[in-house]
């Protein structure tokens, strides 16, 4: 993995980094990703600690892989002209944005469902990071305003429907976090750290945005649609009860978002993961024990919750967001 030599040395933190390197490959590990440092490995074979015939090993097996893959094929990498067809192919892409559109995962429908025809819409875009938040907005404000059948709108007030799309973002790969990964919807949201300090943590930045929004499109009837980048397994005890219509998208294309939500496809995605019903369900007590047991799938918690608490998010509707749900019409 990434990152075994620096920020997640879990283990062997107090080993030099070429006795790590060394400890790793010596295991039986072939390749260190990403941001590893070589001359660490190039310090611990001269210095003995790896072999020589270690390395070939290591290093026999990952080109063996290369060239079965064909990675060195003359028939499709070495000549660029051909490697760039390879990738420019058309089936291919439309491939790739069909399942786009079915990973749409439609999560609660309150008669939003599909977006009628010259429905007007208005869009906001939201991320923990400003700048790309804007970037999101001013392609889904474009993509609208093409969008054949639909009208996009600049106030709040001229919609139909106002559309949300949030995109949190929590911790850091090769950084821990003071405290646990948040997974709130959150802004300057106050957290303990493990040594007992408290600092802000922030996953959405002016996530109160949506609260403002549903109070506007609801004083003259209109409705909200929130979707959210579901790349982890975020609590939507903030958001569902606002929104209604609520989507899960995975780095989706808006476009193709858009295509489910006005029923240019029906949409077919479920979801990949159970979504906890709140901090209360994964909360981590003094002794790092969860009351979730962490070995067991969302879907089966509820065997191992303690009396009276339930792991999956249950909506308005009664719905629960376990695997391999999702809403269709």
């Amino acid at each position: 993995d990434s990152g075994i030599l620096d920020n997640m040395d879990w283990g062997v933190e107090h080993l030099a980094k070429e006795d790590k390197a060394a400890k790793a490959i010596n295991a039986g590990v072939d390749i260190i990703a990403d941001t590893n440092e070589v001359h660490w490995i190039k310090k611990a074979v001269e210095t003995g600690k790896i072999s020589e015939e270690r390395i070939d090993e290591a290093n026999i097996r990952l080109l063996t892989e290369m060239f079965d893959l064909g990675l060195f094929d003359s028939k499709t990498y070495v000549d660029p002209n051909v490697a760039k067809e390879v990738v420019a192919d058309q089936k291919s892409r439309d491939k790739a944005y069909e399942t786009h559109q079915k990973s749409v995962v439609i999560l609660k429908n309150k008669n939003v469902f599909p977006f009628k025809e010259n429905t007007k819409i208005y869009v906001e875009c939201l991320h923990k990071d400003i700048d790309m938040a804007r970037n999101y907005e001013v392609d889904a404000r474009q993509i609208l305003k093409d969008y054949e059948n639909l009208e996009l709108v600049d106030q709040v007030e001229d919609a139909d429907i106002a559309l949300v799309f949030i995109y949190p973002k929590s911790g850091n790969y090769f950084s821990a976090t003071l405290g646990l990964l948040e997974l709130a919807l959150c802004e300057n949201k106050t957290n303990r750290a493990i040594d007992g300090t408290e600092y802000m943590e922030t996953t959405v930045s002016n996530i109160g945005r949506v609260s403002e929004i549903q109070r506007q499109i609801r004083k003259n009837g209109g409705k909200l649609v929130v979707s959210v980048n579901t790349v982890m397994p975020w609590l939507f005890d903030s958001i569902e009860p606002l929104a209604d219509g609520l989507v899960a998208h995975f780095e989706t294309f808006i476009k193709a978002q858009i295509d489910v939500f006005s029923r240019k496809v029906s949409p077919s995605g479920v979801l990949p993961i159970t979504l906890p019903a709140s901090a209360e369900v994964i909360a981590v007590g003094e002794k790092g024990e969860c009351v979730s047991r962490n070995d067991v799938p969302g879907y089966d918690k509820d065997l191992y919750m303690p009396r009276g608490m339930h792991y999956a998010y249950k909506d308005e509707m009664g719905n629960e967001y376990k695997l391999g749900f999702g809403l269709t019409y």
